[in-house]
C-alpha cells in the first residue's frame, strides 16, 4: 500500500521587511523543528520515495534538514507551481 505524508516547512523568520515570501528563511525554531522532524521520520523508517517540494527558500532549508534520513529517495521534484497552487491540480 503506498502512503502519502505531507509535510509543511518549519518556521520561517519574519523579522526582515525586506524579504519576500519566497526568500523569507526558517527561523532558528524552524530549523531545530525540521531536525526533529528527520529523526521522527528515521526513528519510523518511513518509506517516503518521492518528494514533491516548492523552490521557496523556507522548503528548500526544510528539505535539506531531512534529507540526510530519506535513504530510499527515489526523486527530489522542485516544482515552483507548489509555492502557489490549487489543491486540485496538486
Amino acid at each position: 500500500m503506498r502512503h502519502l505524508y505531507l509535510l509543511r516547512h518549519g518556521k520561517s523568520l519574519w523579522n526582515n521587511p525586506s524579504d519576500s515570501d519566497f526568500t523569507r528563511p526558517l527561523s532558528e525554531r524552524g530549523l531545530r523543528d525540521a531536525s526533529k522532524i528527520a529523526s521522527y521520520i528515521k526513528r519510523e523508517n518511513l518509506p517516503i520515495e518521492v518528494v514533491l517540494c516548492s523552490p521557496a527558500l523556507r522548503t528548500t532549508q526544510t528539505l535539506e534538514a531531512i534529507k540526510p534520513v530519506l535513504e530510499k529517495i527515489a526523486e527530489v521534484i522542485i516544482d515552483d507551481s507548489l509555492y502557489t497552487f490549487d489543491p486540485v491540480h496538486v
